[in-house]
């Protein structure tokens, strides 16, 4: 039985985009922060802890989101009118087709899709009050709701929207200076500019601009996944249309197709994936977001001026004629040509003393509902803990196959023969500079205690697998007698000798490199040097069997030295970019000098690399030179194929406990 811990948890909009955050403190101010009470058991990780106070919090705050809605539409006539149509809608029930199990062929396909897409390391997350959307770095947060609901198309179509925005959104154009590691990506900067610069209106209209130069780059280069991205656009925003409905209830009739004389029955307006919402000809907000979104035809003049603006705008940017911010700026213009062209219901509010900020409500409540007919309503907490559990059974089985390829890939790797090319210049304008790290007693002392669970069990592992196996070879003509072949005797064969051989033992050299660029920083990094100082201790009493070499990389390569006391590996700060192929190379220096049968390197990071295409031909050199490159990737979900072995874990912590099964594996592949 865990013990009761009570945290807080705040739903806020971030820069534009929904967060959920859970901590310690409350805020009295704030009616969006409400306070759970979450047991703790033993051996539970943060992300399980913070995963079930939002799994708590998340009935309260749709509580609170139904109870501000029934404020707005019991308050007067005109309050309720400024809440467009879609927004006032009773949520549907939905029905689930599938458990969240049956789903998992559909999430490999979107993630290989999205990968394909955006050719870096991905991060799938489950949001937590139903709404989506990306870092435009590496994290796509999504609700697998539509994929339970069986609309497979729709799933992928908003998977791959947000991939299109870490493919386009990332880097800026030719004209802007190169993002630097660490900082966060242009899309992300700009949103936050326009937040400050206009507020929430000034936003929204940006993100649609945004989301329509994504959507259109994506469908030219990918023209596959076209289909998907615009199927999604008939949930995001339906139509609506007239239709006669008979009193007999027969199927209803088009407008345009009335029979004369006219029966007994009722008008109705009903949704369909095209077209546009009645909301359109009394808003030009409304309007614009349908025309931007959608591709529709504007209803106002203003509305579809402005969408020449923005495909002006967008034209320059893709082109490289101008910077990024130049999305900005044309947002603003757009802003001030709607507000120049408010519709008479617009115009009327604004005489009814409401303020600017109020009459632009309802495009913003647009937006809001918007954000959720994207990424569908919350799950309930039973099917998001499924989804995680899902995604931690999928990487662990990903990480079961390919352990269970490694004895193929060391045959096919072999002794090798091709040598090293030299150290040099990687793709990303590094200089391969190295800096050598001596060991370090204080620095190792504070990261020992968290690596000593994991030593007795990773040296009595390596220990085992050190001892000489003995293997026989039976049938033979000439050897020693072979007391189980006595049945074969007495039916008169003579292949009755056997002989025992020890040929199969440990006989290893490795090099082990831990990332420390700069979003490795904290506890990861912590976790990267206490999973290295395990290693280094558990090898320290097998040196005549196993010969270790300890390296970390940033931008620069630091050269650990070999297994030994307090080695250097724990005092290195790091903080750089993440060049990997100058770090492979200097890896494999110590490697090719060795005469052990085996040699291995195991990189242990967080991340794609600077400079993928350079790391895959690493790889390959590596190959052809009898070296077996392994990648662990944590937090990663799915990375294009760099390395021949790639190993998948959820967390560090996972990591850690799966560290002696994982070299267990390793060894026991190099021994055959």
């Amino acid at each position: 039985m865990g013990r009761m811990i009570e945290l807080f948890v705040t739903y806020r909009m971030d820069g534009g985009n929904p967060v959920t955050s859970v901590g310690r403190t409350d805020d009295p101010d704030d009616p969006q922060t409400f306070k759970v009470n979450v047991e703790y058991r033993p051996g539970m990780d943060q992300q399980a802890l913070r995963m079930q106070a939002i799994a708590l919090a998340d009935p309260l705050f749709h509580a609170y989101l139904h109870a501000q809605l029934k404020a707005r539409q019991a308050s007067s006539g005109a309050s309720q009118a400024s809440v467009p149509a879609v927004m006032i809608q009773e949520e549907e029930e939905r029905q689930l087709l599938f458990e969240p199990d049956q789903i998992l062929p559909v999430i490999d396909l979107a993630l290989q899709r999205v990968v394909a897409v955006t050719r870096r390391a991905v991060r799938f997350e489950l949001t937590g009050h139903g709404t989506a959307s990306t870092d435009c770095l590496s994290l796509v947060t999504i609700n697998p709701e539509p994929a339970l609901e069986g609309k497979f198309s729709a799933f992928y179509g908003r998977a791959l929207h947000e991939s299109s925005h870490i493919r386009y959104d990332r880097e800026g154009t030719r004209r802007d200076k190169r993002r630097r590691f660490g900082e966060e990506a242009y899309g992300t900067a700009i949103l936050k500019r326009a937040h400050a610069d206009g507020g929430k209106i000034l936003g929204h209209i940006l993100n649609l601009i945004m989301d329509r130069r994504c959507d259109w780059l994506h469908a030219e280069e990918f023209p596959g996944n076209a289909s998907d991205i615009w199927h999604r656009l008939g949930d995001l925003l339906p139509g609506e249309h007239e239709v006669f409905v008979p009193a007999d209830g027969s199927d209803p009739v088009p407008m345009s197709e009335l029979p004369n004389p006219l029966p007994e029955g009722q008008f109705k307006w009903v949704k369909r994936r095209s077209g546009v919402s009645r909301e359109c000809d009394e808003s030009v907000f409304t309007d614009f977001v349908y025309a931007c979104k959608k591709h529709t035809k504007g209803r106002h003049a203003c509305v579809r001026t402005a969408i020449t603006m923005v495909n002006k705008a967008t034209q320059r940017v893709n082109k490289g004629q101008r910077k990024y911010a130049h999305l900005l700026t044309v947002s603003k213009r757009v802003l001030k040509l709607l507000r120049e062209h408010m519709t008479p219901k617009e115009a009327e509010w604004e005489q009814k003393q409401f303020d600017q900020e109020h009459f632009e409500q309802a495009f913003i409540e647009l937006m809001g509902q918007l954000h959720k007919a994207i990424h569908g309503s919350s799950v309930d907490p039973r099917t998001r803990q499924a989804f995680r559990q899902l995604m931690a059974n999928r990487m662990a089985s990903q990480r079961q196959q390919s352990l269970k390829g490694l004895p193929a890939q060391m045959k096919a790797t072999g002794r090798g023969s091709a040598s090293l090319l030299p150290p040099g210049k990687v793709a990303s304008g590094g200089d391969g500079e190295v800096i050598d790290v001596g060991p370090d007693p204080i620095a190792y002392a504070s990261v020992l205690p968290m690596a000593q669970p994991h030593i007795s069990p990773m040296r009595e592992l390596i220990r085992q697998l050190s001892i000489p196996q003995r293997r026989s070879l039976q049938g033979l003509i000439e050897g020693d007698f072979d007391l189980n072949a006595i049945p074969a005797l007495v039916t008169g064969r003579s292949e009755c000798m056997a002989i025992e051989r020890t040929n199969r033992k440990l006989d290893v050299a490795l090099s082990f490199m831990i990332d420390v660029s700069a979003s490795m920083s904290g506890k990861p990094m912590r976790q990267a040097k206490a999973l290295g100082v395990c290693f280094n201790e558990a090898l320290l009493p097998f040196r005549q069997t196993v010969e270790g070499f300890f390296f970390a990389f940033d931008d620069k390569v630091y050269r650990c030295g070999p297994v030994q006391p307090s080695n250097g590996l724990s005092s290195v700060k790091g903080g750089g970019g993440t060049c990997e192929s100058i770090a492979l190379r200097h890896a494999a220096i110590p490697l090719a000098k060795s005469r052990r049968r085996r040699k291995i390197i195991v990189v242990a990071c967080d991340g794609m690399p600077f400079d993928p295409e350079e790391t895959r031909k690493e790889c390959d050199v590596l190959m052809r030179a009898g070296i077996l490159p392994i990648r662990a990737l944590i937090g990663v979900d799915q990375a294009p194929g760099t390395y021949p072995v790639e190993l998948y874990f959820d967390t560090w912590e996972e990591f850690m406990r799966e560290a002696k099964k994982t070299f267990g594996s390793i060894f026991a592949a190099a021994r055959m």
